[in-house]
Parts: C-alpha cells; structure tokens; sequence
C-alpha cells in the first residue's frame, strides 16, 4: 500500500529483517501468458461481442481457455514438463519468493492424521515442520507447503502444485528453532472433473488414487 515504502529504508539498512513473500509469479512478458492470450478485444470489428441477426451488441465476452492454468500453476505445471531452462527464460521471480539477511532450514517432522496413509476429502491432518535459523541475524520465516497430485496423462486435468497452507515463525535467533503446525484439508488439492475424464461415472471434486 502507500505506506510500505516507510519500511523500505529500515530494510535496506538492515534495521529490520523482511520476510514478505510475493503473492503472484512475475514473468518476463505479459504476452508469453495464457491470460494475455484469452483476454478479450473489444475493439476488433465484430470480435469478442455477441451478435444478433448479424449484427454485433454492445456485450462483450472473454473466453477463459487456459482452464486451471493461471498463475503459478500454470508456470510450475508448465516447468516440470518443459524443464528447467523454460521456467528460468519465463519466471523472473515465482510465486512466493522473498527474501531475508539469513538463512533457515525447514523439516517435516510429523504428519498428525495420517497414521493409515489414507487421504479422505473430508478428514484435515496436521503437517508439523520444524524451522531452525541456521544464518547470524535474527529472522522470521514463511513456510509455505504444496500438494501434488497423481496425474494420468489423459485425465483429470492437475496442476502440478497447489497451495495447501502456509504459516510464519516467530522472530527466531541464530541457532533457535519452531515447530509450526499446519492444518490441511484434502478438499484444497482435491481435482475437479467436470467432463468425467476417469470414466468413474462421477462429476465434481475427488480425490484420485495414487501418492500424494
């Protein structure tokens, strides 16, 4: 906001430790995105508007083709098939990215709930990670946790990662540790079927079988 500006003379001093992370995927060209490709011209004779009898009406229309691929799940899906140097000629900085004047080591050391390995839409688990200040400064971290999904190729559209949760330390000293907790939910990396992709005679949010 217009106020943010008043911590950036705190942090570049190093007064203050930041551990903001972005809240979008920064590309290198607007027009290499599948939204810039589906935005709609209003502007064009006839395009993007409704007709009738022939003749275009003031109602325009963008078609939404790139389905669930907006944003970082388009970039991280598209990067795990194209590989590493197409995802580093396209992101410049990806979803959540940030930075600190330390460094942080982050372990899973638990998952609560999960006791059976089986993942049910409706039943949460707890995932436990410890998150230890390996750097010199004081500094607070932002865990951010992903689920990926079984995919057949075929099927049930997926990207290739979802956020699922996220949550920030405490101010931890050099050496300190935390263990943050984060409740997740099935339902948030669930898939949605609406054409029935894997013939199981169902529409809607599933979970399909296979590891998470």
């Amino acid at each position: 906001g217009a106020n943010g500006i008043m911590a950036l003379g705190e942090i570049l001093s190093g007064k203050i430790n930041p551990s903001g992370h972005t809240v979008d995927t920064l590309y290198t060209g607007y027009e290499n995105d599948p939204t810039w490709q589906n935005f709609g011209n209003n502007r064009k004779e006839n395009g993007d508007s409704y007709l009738l009898n022939g003749v275009a009406q003031p109602y325009f229309f963008v078609d939404y083709e790139e389905g669930i691929y907006s944003g970082y799940r388009y970039y991280e899906t598209r990067g795990k098939e194209e590989g590493e140097d197409w995802y580093n000629r396209n992101v410049v900085y990806p979803f959540g990215y940030g930075l600190s004047y330390t460094d942080f080591s982050e372990e899973i050391e638990n998952i609560n709930g999960l006791e059976k390995q089986n993942i049910t839409a409706t039943e949460s688990f707890d995932v436990h990670i410890k998150v230890k200040n390996t750097g010199s400064v004081p500094g607070k971290d932002t865990v951010q946790l992903y689920a990926s999904a079984p995919y057949t190729k075929g099927g049930i559209e997926k990207p290739y990662k979802v956020l699922v949760g996220f949550a920030k330390t405490k101010i931890l000293d050099p050496n300190e540790s935390e263990t943050l907790t984060i409740t997740v939910t099935p339902y948030d990396f669930a898939s949605f079927d609406s054409q029935d992709k894997n013939k199981n005679g169902f529409r809607g949010y599933e979970l399909e079988k296979g590891d998470y």
